[in-house]
């Protein structure tokens, strides 16, 4: 199968997953984190995946979420697109995506697990009236800040800001962060009509991507920006503090190395997500979902 068809395939399982094109924002969202979305999805990664003799690779599919929501809240004084002053704290976004790449490999002193590849983005999801819609997506007023015009303030520019678990939380998880503005580490995405349309985080920039292209970019490495969680650097301590408050203080191995279980595992191989099997809502009260794209390689005999 083809990039491009590869893509067509994932748009194609996204769209079977709505049933009409009538969604909020959070239910629209919730439908990619069923479980049979995930299976098919990892079914369609591992379309092309090699199986030969001394090289093996699997794409995995997994999921989590952080309780109540991740919000950040600017250090300075920052405004909006029309020069409104914005105070007190907004949503970080609706999703983490992390992609991640490890290679096992047999060595003299047994079995090596290396880290090829760790890429995240964060996006923030809207409700579209129209298909390929423009950034910010939800309306901005001119005379006052609203939720939206937060989000492009800070997806647009990453101001320094302090990151908050909840509303109510008066001691932050991390402050002055300070990320990079020129990796491809946010989008805007928004639904309309059974598709997610995806775009770079500039005011009145055209969501023209969508869900499998930004999947498939993650994968290829043209989207997401590079982290590594046993290093410095606000970026990596963003992702890694977002994991540790997903897994409970019991870190996924793929990220953190040697770990005791995490709720980041794939559905299919544990019971940990328990929403999905008695039908508790992940977005209810509201929650921050991750998903994660593993990708294991092996080399030789294993």
């Amino acid at each position: 199968m083809t990039l491009t068809q590869q893509i067509q395939a994932i748009n194609n399982l996204v769209e079977k997953q709505y049933l009409s094109g009538n969604y909020g924002e959070l239910a629209a969202l919730s439908k990619l984190f069923k479980n049979k979305f995930l299976e098919d999805l990892e079914t369609i990664l591992n379309i092309n995946s090699r199986n030969e003799p001394y090289y093996k690779e699997r794409f995995e599919v997994s999921c989590g979420w952080i309780d109540k929501i991740p919000l950040a809240k600017f250090t300075s004084t920052i405004n909006d697109i029309n020069g409104n002053r914005i105070t007190g704290k907004m949503e970080l976004g609706d999703l983490l995506l992390i992609y991640t790449h490890n290679n096992k490999f047999s060595t003299d002193k047994g079995i090596q697990n290396n880290a090829i590849q760790n890429r995240a983005a964060i996006v923030q999801a809207k409700i579209a009236d129209k298909a390929f819609p423009l950034v910010p997506i939800g309306q901005i007023y001119s005379s006052k800040v609203n939720s939206t015009s937060k989000e492009l303030a800070l997806l647009s520019k990453w101001p320094e800001f302090d990151l908050y678990q909840t509303s109510k939380s008066t001691n932050p998880l991390l402050t002055n962060v300070n990320l990079d503005r020129t990796k491809p580490n946010a989008k805007f995405a928004g639904f309309y009509q059974k598709k997610w349309y995806v775009g770079e985080p500039s005011h009145t920039a055209v969501c023209n991507d969508s869900l499998g292209d930004l999947i498939m970019g993650m994968i290829s490495g043209r989207d997401g920006q590079d982290f590594d969680t046993s290093k410095t650097g606000d970026w990596n301590s963003l992702i890694k503090k977002m994991v540790e408050i997903c897994g409970k203080y019991q870190l996924p191995n793929f990220i953190f190395g040697s770990s005791s279980g995490s709720r980041l595992k794939n559905i299919t191989r544990t019971p940990l997500i328990l929403f999905f099997f008695f039908g508790w809502d992940i977005f209810t009260p509201r929650r921050f979902p991750i998903l994660v794209i593993n990708k294991i390689s092996e080399e030789g005999k294993l």
